[in-house]
């Protein structure tokens, strides 16, 4: 059962991906931007803990130089967030998404890496930039990609936003497969999206590929 704090999250995010999917483009940007400064005028704690890093790293700067250089950063994200929204929203195409990267480097460089590692490459990112978009990347380039994330709060949300999201150009997820293997019961099972069938004799079939750790687990289970 969810509960109310859930669902009104959840319909508020509906919400907002739906004035996304909508709305003109620039009008969106403009309005998130907007939105973000807002928010760095108005809560005190982020905006401490934002002026105090930046303090940390640049020590050479004045108060008002850090406190300009932070509402651009507050101005960054809140530009990525629209990205973020406008690919969750399904308002981007695969060809709307190739044509924000540089496509040819992007293939050549998985190319060269996966004919030195034809086990498998790793791709680790920090919380840079929309860093999701590597994990989507792979999968429209033409490469097999599983993405290890971490599940949201809320299972709404995670449910019905941001799993069918996930897997929307062909690549897939793994974390509670694993889980469920080593015994664990997680209170939110994402089910990959694939119906609750598959789901359930998920298990029972990588046990029988002998499959009975996380390590073990073979792209073809997950």
């Amino acid at each position: 059962m969810n509960s109310w704090r859930e669902r009104g999250e959840y319909w508020a995010a509906c919400a907002v991906i739906g004035l996304a999917r909508r709305a003109p483009r620039a009008w969106f940007r403009w309005i998130l931007a907007g939105f973000s400064q807002l928010y760095f005028r108005a809560s005190a704690r982020r905006r401490r803990t934002t002026l105090s890093n930046l303090a940390i790293a640049f020590p050479e700067k004045n108060a008002m130089e850090r406190a300009q250089l932070a509402r651009r950063c507050y101005r960054h994200f809140s530009h990525m967030a629209a990205d973020s929204l406008f690919l969750i929203s399904g308002r981007w195409s695969a060809e709307d998404f190739l044509a924000r990267v540089d496509y040819e480097t992007a293939l050549a460089s998985y190319r060269k890496e996966t004919a030195e590692a034809p086990g498998g490459v790793i791709q680790i990112s920090g919380h840079l930039g929309n860093w999701e978009f590597l994990f989507h990347l792979g999968a429209l380039l033409g490469f097999p990609s599983v993405g290890i994330v971490r599940r949201t709060a809320n299972p709404l949300i995670e449910e019905r936003i941001v799993s069918p999201a996930r897997h929307r150009f062909g690549s897939r997820v793994a974390r509670l497969l694993g889980k469920q293997l080593e015994g664990e019961h997680p209170r939110f099972d994402a089910s990959h999206f694939h119906g609750p069938w598959l789901r359930k004799s998920a298990v029972p079939i990588a046990r029988l590929r002998s499959e009975n750790d996380w390590k073990s687990l073979s792209v073809e289970t997950l």
